[in-house]
């Protein structure tokens, strides 16, 4: 019921995109089929221990945009390998007080996806606007992006979220 709201929300021009949060591959084809809709992003949480390429590749050949949460994670931003890699470069380290953190939100948009990052410290907000201004300039290494392919554990840091597209389009 919720997504067919959605649905002639966008009919009536009240909002121009609908997406979905926390679906599996499954789930959205079954809303497609329900409703003749594809979801215009998916929301999922999606950093370098749970990197998702899979549903990603699926998300492109649909036209689907990934939007990552999660990426900034406190258990991201200290593992070890991204930590070695931030503290090997010296300008990520006076970029921000969180390097690691810049290297998480790097790597997830060079997969292709959206981010929105937060903070509620002003510095990491300064920190987290290098990877738009200068995060183009200077992108990930090949080799930095499959060290960090080495590291998924396809583990989520938010537990298992369930989804019923029947809730949805009843």
């Amino acid at each position: 019921e919720a997504w067919r709201a959605l649905i002639e929300l966008k009919r009536l021009g009240k909002v121009k995109a609908v997406g979905v949060s926390n679906f599996n591959k499954r789930q959205i084809l079954e809303l497609i089929e329900a409703t003749g809709e594809t979801p215009a992003v998916l929301q999922i949480e999606m950093h370098p221990l749970l990197q998702r390429p899979e549903l990603r590749k699926f998300c492109e050949s649909r036209g689907i945009l990934v939007q990552s949460y999660g990426t900034y994670h406190d258990e991201i931003v200290n593992h070890p390998s991204l930590l070695s890699l931030a503290n090997s470069d010296p300008e990520l380290m006076e970029m921000s007080k969180k390097p690691s953190g810049l290297v998480a939100l790097r790597w997830a948009l060079q997969s292709g996806a959206a981010i929105i990052p937060r903070s509620r410290k002003v510095e990491y907000v300064e920190g987290n606007k290098n990877v738009f201004w200068r995060g183009f300039k200077k992108l990930l290494s090949g080799s930095v992006v499959e060290e960090l392919a080495s590291i998924d554990e396809e583990r989520s840091l938010f537990g298992i979220h369930h989804v019923f597209v029947q809730d949805l389009v009843a």
